[in-house]
């Protein structure tokens, strides 16, 4: 799962939104545990249109990380 990885892999994150009445199954366990041992991850709990609106309607699995904006480095400093 896509959510899971970059949990794991240490992705910023500020929240991650699970979907209302998801089976909780050992992908949404331990997608829950990696946010809750990093701290700072709001966890929370949404329907599944508001997933879907969030997403823009692509594949979620239930899950959905939220993450900061990327910030690219001006091309000077590079």
């Amino acid at each position: 799962n896509p959510v899971f990885e970059a949990l794991r892999d240490g992705v910023p994150a500020t929240a991650l939104y699970v979907q209302q009445f998801i089976d909780n199954d050992e992908r949404v366990r331990d997608a829950l545990k990696l946010a809750a041992d990093r701290g700072g991850i709001h966890l929370m709990e949404a329907p599944r249109p508001e997933l879907d609106r969030m997403t823009n309607g692509l594949n979620h699995q239930g899950l959905v990380l939220q993450v900061p904006p990327y910030e690219y480095a001006h091309p000077e400093d590079l």
